[in-house]
């Protein structure tokens, strides 16, 4: 790390933005490459193809690249819910291919199983939250709160917003059924191994809360890290992580502030406007090219590059005549 000493690299915003992740989960490396060995056994046995594991993966690569490239973090790509507790999906496509070989193209899947995608829901289920207008609600419980100014996010379902200044936040709601206090659950059940620097109590959105800062050394380098954890109801709680390198603690305050400022209850109709997205399956008629069946998609950016990866198109790759293809829909 010697010549980056002096400098934020990816790596570096990678293990800011990951540092809680990083003390608290305890997902490693070798047993995820183990599941993948364990699952080629598996499929073998079963006479399944196991090249079908790396096509899978793929997918998931081409996804993972193209959610990253949306919001401006390309240097995040092989890195999504997991962060950096878990292996790269291009690791884990290496090892599958030492293992089981290329393997041969696949055939083609018939029209049949293509029909089976038709009507299914393609972004996230509205009880488990949604984006809507750069809001984050979650009706189950009742919250909602405003993406802080500059953040995005690769995925609303990872549950993880990328920011300004490589500056991060993962959110998660939890329960706790034993009767302790807010700030016990922080510093003795969520973030034991943490050692903070200040723990606050305050009031977020009415609700009790407490606040812990820390600044752990990840990869050599100092980071600052926040942690919210806010008492709901029936032992539930919402639990921000945000993290940083030591030098941009502007931006971190920042957002920490706008989601103590927005975060509150809201009542059941106050995010009426959602409507859900979801798969039709067209076939192609005469004219119909990637670029005019991806215009037709509801999104507002990457409408060409959500269609190939939606349908397994490599860029430049043009359609197949009468091979149906999947839209989203709303």
């Amino acid at each position: 790390m010697g010549s980056n000493a002096g400098k934020a690299t990816p790596e570096h915003a990678r293990a800011a933005g990951a540092t809680a992740s990083i003390l608290m989960r305890s997902h490693s490396r070798e047993q995820e490459f183990e599941a993948d060995q364990l699952a080629i056994a598996m499929m073998t046995r079963a006479n399944y193809d196991p090249n079908g594991l790396k096509r899978f993966m793929s997918k998931i690569l081409a996804n993972e690249r193209l959610l990253f490239k949306i919001v401006d973090r390309p240097e995040h790509s092989d890195r999504l819910e997991f962060l950096n507790t878990h292996p790269s999906t291009e690791d884990r496509i290496e090892k599958v291919e030492a293992t089981i070989g290329a393997g041969a193209e696949p055939a083609a899947l018939d029209n049949t199983f293509l029909a089976r995608f038709d009507g299914l829901r393609y972004d996230e289920s509205p009880e488990d939250g949604y984006l809507l207008a750069g809001t984050f609600y979650h009706p189950r419980i009742g919250i909602a709160f405003t993406l802080p100014e500059g953040f995005k996010t690769p995925m609303i379902a990872s549950r993880i917003l990328l920011g300004p200044a490589e500056t991060d936040i993962i959110f998660e709601v939890v329960n706790d059924a034993t009767e302790r206090s807010v700030v016990s659950h922080l510093t003795k059940e969520w973030a034991p191994s943490v050692t903070f620097d200040k723990v606050d109590q305050l009031r977020v959105g009415g609700f009790e809360a407490a606040a812990g800062r820390a600044a752990p050394t990840i990869l050599e380098r100092r980071t600052e890290l926040r942690m919210l954890a806010i008492h709901l109801k029936d032992g539930a709680l919402f639990r921000f992580t945000f993290g940083s390198p030591a030098e941009n603690t502007v931006s971190l305050d920042q957002a920490f502030q706008q989601i103590v400022a927005t975060f509150r209850a809201i009542d059941a109709g106050e995010a009426d406007g959602y409507r859900p997205l979801r798969i039709d399956v067209v076939t192609p008629g005469a004219g119909d090219t990637v670029e005019s069946l991806a215009d037709r998609m509801p999104f507002a950016d990457f409408r060409e590059e959500r269609f190939r990866v939606l349908n397994g198109l490599v860029a430049g790759e043009a359609l197949t005549p009468g091979r149906p293809v999947k839209l989203v829909v709303e």
